[in-house]
């Protein structure tokens, strides 16, 4: 005796009258009797509402619907109707009573059917707003000469009011014009009825500015593709956008950025701008595996916006996601697994090799990677300019591989990237080696050791530490590890005697002890 309109209940099910079961979520409409629901509302009713030979008394439904409601609802359940086909593209409030009535005299006509009662429910009747058309912006765009009786007929004749106001019109469109909602709408409309036939050709008097990317920026991009580009991986281009659920994920792995909300997003996938490209460089992966593929690299480059100071601020940034193989099965050679060690040496060839840069390594304090294989690389000024590592396995719970990612800023990198490429002579005398192993406290990472080795050298003589061996456990004191690090000496005009190596070794340990750094004692 009743007619519900309302949400489904989550996990609700509903079957169709194409014989199908419908699981249903809690964003679904349905249109419900007083027990359950009879049709998923602008998409297929059920089974028990369906008209067979015996029926005698039919209920006539007229309805609006959301499009976008239709749109979400017929997308999850995979199906296309022809009522979600109408109801997605958007009807009209006065169509609805209009179609109401004409079904009516349809089944009186035809099937010699008895009216009985009609219901109308429409608490408050809607009009189209009005809209402002300038004659000379008109004009303008359609380089006519146009004048306002002209224009007032071609839009009268479309069912449009018109109120002349001063030098432009206000125009109300009818309801059933859901395409016409600005200025832009009604130009079109005189356009098209005027005949595109009859509207001049003008070039555009004006040149039109092109959107260049600084060269630095351009250049730098391209050596970063290409280099990626030979070592397997494939580029990406994703929309610059993520969803609320995206952000949520971040901010609880410890993402401090504050993001870009759009004030009026198209859907809930666009409501930010994304501020990082892990998100969507995680969806093209796990829709990479879930067309079968193993072995997956691939890279995106391009710009993360967030909120600093009060200001949007954006940043070019490379994102680069692997996991699985190196390279792809060969049945004559046994294929290597990506994990830190091959991730690491991409990294470090990119930066170092191709980039030339200068910088420091240190752990990652990010929640989003695995705190053992992972790393930050910060520039001589502390600026961190890649992050990287082992994705947390919280992070992509439904996927049992290991996911490494990497996140570089391209944007402070172009300005600190010199693009001369200097000549650097192969050494002409030997080089001189010295081993040694030495005890370092526990909280002194490599990179502060390197950096101090790197103030002893000079502009002829070239140190290169190379680390060998890491031990921790018997004979070792508490809180620290024992490294050994081979020291190579090379200078550029002479061949070092042992006296010289020596005494070059004794400066390197007395700058090591102020970190609490001594030799190992065997």
């Amino acid at each position: 005796k009743k007619i519900i309109v309302r949400k489904a209940r989550d996990k609700e099910k509903v079957l169709g009258l194409d014989g199908k079961n419908y699981e249903l979520d809690e964003n679904m409409l349905v249109i419900s009797d007083s027990k359950n629901a009879q049709a998923i509302a602008g998409v297929i009713g059920s089974e028990t509402s369906g008209i067979t030979d015996s029926t005698k008394e039919i209920l006539l439904e007229s309805a609006i619907f959301n499009p976008k409601n239709i749109r979400s609802t017929r997308q999850k359940l995979n199906i296309t109707t022809e009522s979600s086909y109408r109801f997605e593209r958007g009807t009209t409030w006065d169509n609805c009573d209009t179609a109401s009535k004409r079904a009516i005299c349809l089944l009186i006509e035809y099937a010699d059917a008895k009216f009985i009662t009609r219901n109308d429910v429409y608490p408050e009747k809607i009009k189209k707003e009005t809209i402002s058309l300038r004659i000379d912006r008109l004009n303008s765009i359609l380089s006519t000469e146009l004048d306002r009786k002209e224009i007032a007929e071609i839009l009268t004749s479309l069912g449009m009011e018109i109120e002349p106001r001063q030098e432009n019109f206000l125009v109300r469109p009818p309801t059933h014009r859901v395409d016409i909602n600005e200025e832009i709408d009604l130009i079109e409309e005189v356009a098209r009825i005027k005949g595109y036939e009859n509207i001049p050709i003008k070039v555009c008097a004006t040149s039109i500015p092109l959107y260049n990317i600084p060269q630095p920026v351009l250049d730098l991009q391209n050596i970063v593709r290409n280099f990626l580009l030979s070592q397997g991986f494939y580029e990406t281009i994703n929309y610059g956008f993520n969803k609320e659920d995206d952000y949520l994920k971040l901010k609880s792995h410890s993402f401090e950025k504050v993001p870009v909300e759009i004030e009026n997003p198209l859907s809930k996938e666009t409501q930010f701008l994304r501020i990082s490209l892990l998100p969507e460089l995680l969806k093209n992966l796990i829709t990479n595996i879930d067309s079968q593929f193993e072995d997956i690299k691939l890279f995106e480059v391009g710009k993360v916006f967030f909120v600093e100071n009060g200001n949007t601020k954006e940043t070019n940034m490379l994102g680069i996601i692997a996991t699985g193989n190196i390279t792809h099965h060969h049945w004559k050679y046994k294929s290597q697994k990506i994990d830190f060690s091959y991730f690491n040496g991409l990294i470090q060839t990119l930066l170092k090799n191709e980039l030339n840069l200068s910088y420091d390594m240190s752990k990652n304090p990010s929640k989003l990677f695995n705190p053992i294989e992972s790393a930050i690389c910060s520039y001589l000024d502390g600026t961190i300019i890649a992050s990287y590592g082992l994705l947390n396995s919280e992070f992509h719970p439904k996927i049992k591989k290991d996911i490494y990612f990497a996140e570089i800023n391209l944007e402070f990198i172009a300005e600190k990237y010199s693009y001369k490429k200097t000549f650097v002579p192969y050494p002409l005398f030997p080089k001189s080696k010295r081993d040694i192993s030495i005890i370092v406290p526990e909280n002194i990472s490599y990179s502060e050791i390197t950096r101090e080795i790197s103030k002893c050298e000079t502009d002829e003589l070239k140190i290169t530490p190379e680390l060998f061996d890491v031990y921790c456990g018997k004979n070792i004191p508490e809180k620290t590890k024992s490294l050994g690090i081979a020291l190579n000496f090379q200078h550029t005009k002479k061949t070092l005697t042992d006296e010289e190596v020596n005494k070059k070794t004794e400066e390197i340990l007395s700058k090591l002890s102020k970190f609490g750094i001594s030799l190992r004692k065997f």
